[in-house]
Order: C-alpha cells, then structure tokens, then sequence
C-alpha cells in the first residue's frame, strides 16, 4: 500500500482551499480532515478507491474542498478515474461559488478543471 500524502491545490481563479491525498486508507483522509478542519462534518459513508468532498464545519466558513484516491497505475482506467473525481472537486467548488454552467462561463471553468487536473498528476509524479 503506498504512503499517505497530502498536497494544498493552488486555485488561481476561485482561491478556494483545496487537498489532494494520495494513498493510505479511507481512515488517513478522515484523520487529515480533522486535522485540517478541525473535524468531519458529515458522515461519507463507505468509500475505498476514491472520494470527492467538501467539507464544511463551521457554516460561517467556506468548505475546504477534499479529493482523495488510493492508487494510480498509470494506466487508461486510472485517468478516467481521477478525471472523473476531478470533475466531481470542480462541481463542488462551482456549486459552492453558486457559477452557473453557460457559454460564457465555459472557458474559466474549463481552466480551473484543466489547471487542477494538471496539479493532481504533479503530486501523483511527485514533481510537488
């Protein structure tokens, strides 16, 4: 099983708080999120190869958007899995930001999926 990491996400565009965790256990991303945020706001159920949440203790606060994924093989299956996850982080934060999906949003948001899609692959490279 590979290591726990954990990596902030640079989002230029929303400046939302962001984390990419890679390995461990489902219990790795719990305990990083109590560490992080001071607690678990809601219960995600079970979940064992990846997970897409934001997580919002105090409702004075913005969420802290967490996306983890327990392994990464390099191989087609794996892309589609981490798009798929990336695709969940960037509907969360624009739900979030209440950024209605039109033509003319299209492009930012395109952006910010490309440009953290981009900053996962680092981490998982460890080029971060």
């Amino acid at each position: 099983m590979r290591p726990f990491r954990k990596w902030r996400l640079e989002d230029q565009q929303y400046k939302q708080k962001i984390f990419f965790c890679f390995g461990g256990t489902p219990e790795d991303l719990l305990k990083a999120m109590v560490e992080e945020d001071g607690g678990v706001a809601e219960d995600h159920g079970e979940f064992s190869y990846g997970l897409c949440v934001p997580n919002r203790i105090s409702k004075a606060a913005a969420p802290t958007f967490w996306l983890w994924i327990k392994m990464f093989q390099g191989k087609v299956e794996s892309y589609s899995m981490l798009v798929h996850e990336t695709n969940h982080l960037n509907f969360h934060i624009l739900n979030w930001l209440e950024i209605p999906q039109t033509e003319d949003t299209m492009e930012p948001v395109a952006a910010l999926q490309e440009c953290l899609f981009e900053q996962i692959l680092s981490c998982i490279r460890g080029k971060k």
